[in-house]
């Protein structure tokens, strides 16, 4: 039970807290108090959450690990991960795998099956968002060209398999040879595809919508660069209101004024924010050897070796809760981008992403003034 609060879960129950509101859109005659003078039920706990507000659940449908552990290998302390980002407001997480081999995938995945819709200690894992390994080499960003493949049934079958059916995602150049018959196949299956890593033009990419592509990954980075005569993949994803972009909300993958373009152009209901975080994510600024390659933690970013390419980011969603406040975004709608949008994306939205009866109590609560987690709960358990 929560004393106090301000419940940000669906719009039509947006409310303000009075005299600390940031978000002047939100009618104070729309705010209900809540009830005080609660008695708590064998085996609950009354939280007062007044000066909070109380939110859904923060959902990475877009993140390759933190704390210096990767979901993309043999050995992962899935635990670390998800107590972190439990840490973070996050609830829930959708595991992402990078291009590699099908072998590859078999190995990385089997120390995360095991947890896929089951307790963790902390946020819970959804089901795999497979980035690759159907992209095109010539926007492999940090990813290793060599452990890209053309896109075939065959082979996504085999990648399905290996995640035990949890496929839920997948980002695909919708390009290469096989990509539309992938497409197609895939989008049958109920997986959500992707267009990234890719160097489509408009019509490819209005062909890939036609044929089932629902989301942008990373929108604007690794891509065909926006044209105003040829408006290539972005133009595409950008103008057509059946695609769902993913962004970058750290404010290094993208300029802030680049991030407030995407929400004014595609509205918070096609808005999702990632992290797309690295094993960088909650540790310190530094170099480190991961897999036997060097990267450089600095300025929330990991980078290469070279300490030139981006390589991942070092942050959480709640970063990205905080920059697109800043922007001037009402609350409301920056917790529909981070909860509501990417469950959809997810096909979870029937039972999380939003505060809702019948949902599962996954919940952060928020400072209104400091903006900083303070409770966390999975399944109505709290785990921060």
């Amino acid at each position: 039970m929560f004393a106090g609060g301000d419940n940000y879960a669906d719009k039509k129950r947006m409310r303000c807290n009075a005299g600390k509101s940031r978000d002047k859109r939100c009618s104070h005659k729309r705010r209900k108090k809540i009830e005080k003078n609660l008695d708590a039920c064998p085996g609950e706990e009354i939280y007062d959450a007044s000066g909070c507000y109380l939110l859904a659940g923060f959902i990475d449908s877009h993140m390759h690990g933190a704390v210096g552990q990767v979901f993309s290998s043999e050995v992962c302390d899935v635990k670390a991960i998800c107590a972190y980002e439990a840490s973070e407001g996050v609830t829930a997480i959708a595991p992402t795998l990078l291009a590699m081999s099908i072998e590859d995938i078999k190995k990385d995945v089997k120390g995360v099956l095991p947890y896929i819709d089951k307790g963790t200690g902390g946020a819970k894992l959804v089901g795999f968002h497979s980035e690759g390994p159907f992209l095109n080499p010539a926007k492999k960003g940090a990813m290793n060209p060599e452990s890209m493949s053309l896109p075939s049934i065959e082979r996504f079958e085999r990648i399905y398999d290996a995640c035990g059916g949890n496929l839920k995602i997948m980002t695909i150049a919708p390009e290469m040879p096989g990509a539309l018959e992938v497409i197609s196949f895939a989008a049958e299956k109920g997986v959500a595809l992707s267009a990234g890593h890719t160097d489509a033009s408009f019509e490819q990419m209005k062909n890939a919508i036609d044929a089932g592509v629902t989301r942008m990954t990373h929108t604007f980075n690794a891509c065909r660069a926006f044209n105003h005569r040829e408006p290539g993949v972005l133009g595409a994803a950008l103008t057509d209101d059946r695609i769902t972009c993913e962004v970058i909300c750290d404010f290094a993958h993208l300029h802030p004024a680049a991030v407030e373009m995407i929400y004014k152009v595609k509205g918070y209901k096609n808005f999702t924010a990632i992290s797309d975080s690295e094993f960088g994510a909650g540790l310190q600024a530094g170099r480190l050897v991961i897999d036997g390659l060097e990267r450089v933690i600095k300025d929330g970013l990991v980078w290469l070796g070279d300490g030139k390419t981006i390589a991942g980011a070092a942050s959480s969603l709640h970063r990205a809760f905080k920059n697109l406040l800043s922007l001037g975004i009402p609350v409301c709608e920056v917790s529909h981008m981070l909860s509501a949008t990417p469950a959809k994306a997810l096909n979870i939205f029937d039972g999380t992403g939003s505060i809702e009866k019948g949902k599962c109590a996954d919940v952060c609560i928020v400072n209104c003034d400091t903006l900083e987690v303070v409770k966390t709960y999975v399944g109505g358990k709290a785990v921060l």
